[in-house]
């Protein structure tokens, strides 16, 4: 028994280890990138660096392994990790296939690790990031606005036209947080292009989505987007938003010429299971009327999916593309 428990210890002073030595490496380039900019004691401002594409990673890796004691049902944890883990794979996929206009924007968070608050996972994103995009990475602080964002951005010299500028949100989780803060960073920058979500780069709040397959990703003329999967047990399902909304609007819905006997909505609701609802009949009866995902608005529908039963999944997505809001 003493002998397992040393053995832990020394693990985890390994990993400690590894960790501040990350950490280091990441402090250094970042001292070595001020440095840089400073000439006989007078900073210099650094030459300008025109981005076309910014990705912002929204607080990821919230099921790593230092996290899993704050989880009571440890089978749902090893199903959120397991969707996690190719997720993360892909992050260093995307960062090391990044272009010389490319950034990378990560908003971190404190993490509920028993000995540290910087899961060693994130150090290794950060890391790789730092060595492969230099000032190109923006690290900011849980994404409460755009202000931290904006002000380093200049302070790093970044600089992007917000008619032309394309941006993609990742992270955690798709249906949550990515979701929100797509939409506030899209209004408060004053984006012309909307910030769109990548959902093979997320990982969803809703236990039901974990494991589902991405069809396809619309946008309608009204803006509205909706994102189209089929369930494990072959369900169509889809999920609406919208990129312009501002905390306390009135919520949006669209309307879909489809049997409403045929289709119900799942809504998170922290729990792995949904919050069900069947009566979706517009007010003449002739079709559904569905919620667009939102935390913001007032009721609020964040995580809110729309499921189909005994439909085929063509005749889903020809109603859904003709799907009409409801002004």
């Amino acid at each position: 028994m003493i002998d397992k428990q040393k053995d832990v210890t020394m693990r985890r002073i390994y990993v400690g280890v590894l960790a501040a030595v990350a950490m280091c490496l990441l402090i250094a380039a970042t001292l070595n990138l001020s440095a840089q900019e400073q000439q006989g004691g007078v900073t210099v401002p650094p030459e300008p660096i025109k981005l076309n594409k910014i990705y912002f990673l929204i607080h990821p890796l919230t099921y790593v392994p230092e996290c899993e004691h704050s989880y009571s049902d440890k089978e749902r944890y090893k199903a959120y990790r397991e969707c996690e883990n190719p997720v993360r794979r892909r992050y260093h996929e995307a960062i090391d296939n990044m272009g010389d206009d490319e950034a990378l924007v990560i908003y971190v968070t404190l993490y509920p690790t028993k000995d540290d608050p910087h899961p060693q996972e994130l150090v290794d994103i950060e890391v790789m990031a730092r060595r492969k995009l230099g000032r190109r990475l923006v690290l900011c602080t849980y994404p409460t606005g755009t202000a931290e964002f904006v002000k380093l951005a200049q302070e790093q010299g970044l600089v992007y036209d917000l008619e032309t500028v394309v941006t993609e949100s990742w992270g955690e989780s798709f249906d949550g947080c990515v979701a929100k803060y797509s939409s506030i960073f899209t209004t408060d920058l004053g984006l012309a292009k909307p910030m769109e979500q990548n959902f093979s780069m997320c990982v969803p709040d809703a236990a039901w989505a974990l494991k589902v397959k991405f069809i396809e990703k619309v946008t309608l003329p009204s803006n509205i987007r909706f994102y189209v999967f089929e369930t494990e047990d072959g369900r169509p399902m889809a999920i609406f938003f919208e990129p312009y909304r501002r905390q306390g609007e009135p919520a949006r819905f669209v309307d879909i010429a489809l049997e409403p006997t045929k289709f119900e909505t799942w809504r998170y609701v922290g729990s792995a299971t949904p919050k069900v609802t069947t009566d979706l009949a517009t007010p003449d009866g002739t079709g559904v009327r569905v919620p667009v995902c939102s935390h913001y608005t007032e009721p609020a529908h964040n995580g809110t999916y729309l499921l189909g039963k005994d439909v085929d999944l063509a005749t889903f997505q020809a109603a859904l593309r003709q799907a009409r809001l409801v002004e």
